[in-house]
């Protein structure tokens, strides 16, 4: 599946990220958290495997495939057609990994140091596009900033609940940490040929 021609990597006069507030509505995030709850948790590790937490510490649930999450990917795909479309312009395939659903825990301090989520091998050499989805109502957590710095000025994503922030996956991008509750995120990873 092909969402668009060109394979330039993101310039700094070209669009790094977008905010799309009202992407999932609240009672699809609140079943999201809650249908994901069964599926077995992992310690957030880095790319390629590695377990850091100095630099990540939350809980990771893989999104099994099938027809109970179908609905998620079908979702995402239509939200990043459109904006890459409009936006971005990159030249993409889909979804070849599995969804996270991201449990960042205020008790434990929760977060994610600055990284980029492009890597040398393996699915993380082809992430083309990233999306997160903000799952919890912020009033139910403290700290957590969606932070990303596409050309060294520090943005913070919207905490509304629903709000997908969707952003070239080389931009440098962190989770700080959670202070009080908890916050619950989805991401996932949009794939394609090597930029030329």
């Amino acid at each position: 599946m092909r969402f668009g021609p060109q394979q330039t990597p993101p310039l700094m006069d070209q669009k790094t990220h977008v905010f799309l507030e009202g992407a999932f509505a609240p009672a699809e995030c609140r079943r999201l958290i809650a249908d994901g709850a069964p599926v077995p948790v992992e310690p957030g590790q880095l790319i390629g495997g590695e377990e850091a937490r100095g630099v990540r510490h939350c809980k990771v649930r893989w999104l099994p495939e099938g027809e109970e999450f179908a609905w998620i990917n079908d979702r995402l795909i239509d939200i990043v057609a459109v904006q890459n479309r409009e936006h971005f312009n990159f030249d993409l395939w889909g979804i070849d990994e599995r969804l996270q659903l991201l449990d960042y825990e205020g008790d434990e301090s929760g977060f994610f140091d600055w990284h980029s989520d492009r890597g040398r091998a393996g699915f993380a050499k082809v992430r083309k596009l990233s999306i997160s989805v903000q799952l919890s109502d912020p009033a139910n957590y403290a700290g957590g900033a969606l932070e990303l710095n596409p050309a060294g000025t520090i943005i913070e994503a919207p905490r509304s609940i629903g709000t997908a922030t969707i952003f070239a996956s080389n931009i440098l991008h962190r989770v700080a940490p959670v202070t009080k509750g908890q916050r619950h995120a989805l991401t996932a990873w949009f794939h394609g040929p090597h930029f030329r």
